[in-house]
């Protein structure tokens, strides 16, 4: 994977972790791409660990996309 694929991953899970966290707490998100140091940190944990592939990101995006 590039350098560019795993920052376009990181991104996308990150925002998808904040953007549970508000749903969780009941919080307005803040707007696209905005993603909270939590979420970035946990983004990482994950990717790193877990890794991803074309259908996870496909899925992020989509996801992600929902919000607008």
């Amino acid at each position: 994977m590039s350098n560019r694929n795993d920052f376009y991953a990181h991104s996308l899970l990150a925002r998808a972790m904040y953007l549970q966290f508000c749903k969780h707490k009941g919080f307005d998100p803040r707007p696209y791409p905005y993603a909270d140091d939590a979420g970035r940190d946990y983004a990482t944990v994950a990717l790193t660990y877990l890794g991803y592939d074309d259908k996870a990101i496909e899925m992020l995006e989509s996801d992600v996309a929902e919000e607008f």
